[in-house]
This record gives C-alpha cells, structure tokens and sequence, in this order.
C-alpha cells in the first residue's frame, strides 16, 4: 500500500508540472 502511494506520487507532479509548462509555453507564445 505504501509503495503504491508513493509511485503515484511522481506521476501528478509529473502531469501537474507538464500542465503548467504546457500553459507557460502558450502564454509566452500569445505575446
């Protein structure tokens, strides 16, 4: 159980940093 808590912890931060990156890119674009 632990251990499955922990491997899907690295894979929101992963979704969640892409997502971000992926908005930075296209505000930066749109300028």
């Amino acid at each position: 159980e632990r251990y499955r808590m922990l491997a899907s912890i690295p894979a929101s931060w992963f979704i969640m940093s892409s997502f971000v990156l992926l908005r930075l890119s296209y505000y930066f674009q749109n300028r």
